[in-house]
């Protein structure tokens, strides 16, 4: 998640950050759930946000080398 969070505030506007982080604290339905959920309707809503940007939240890496 770190990765991913990370990767969307390095890629999306700041303003677009603000927006995204300030919606849930009005959700009354968020208080009842668990962090893990808390992140997860998150990381929907920076998806979302993305998407609407042409923006591709995704890490490019580079496949692992095989172990010997």
């Amino acid at each position: 998640m770190k990765g991913f969070f990370c990767l969307a505030v390095n890629l999306l506007d700041l303003e677009d950050l603000k927006t995204v982080m300030e919606h849930p604290a009005e959700e009354k339905k968020l208080e009842s759930f668990t962090l893990k959920e808390k992140s997860a309707y998150v990381v929907k809503q920076f998806q979302s946000l993305a998407e609407q940007r042409s923006v591709v939240l995704k890490w490019n890496r580079k496949p692992s080398k095989p172990k010997k």
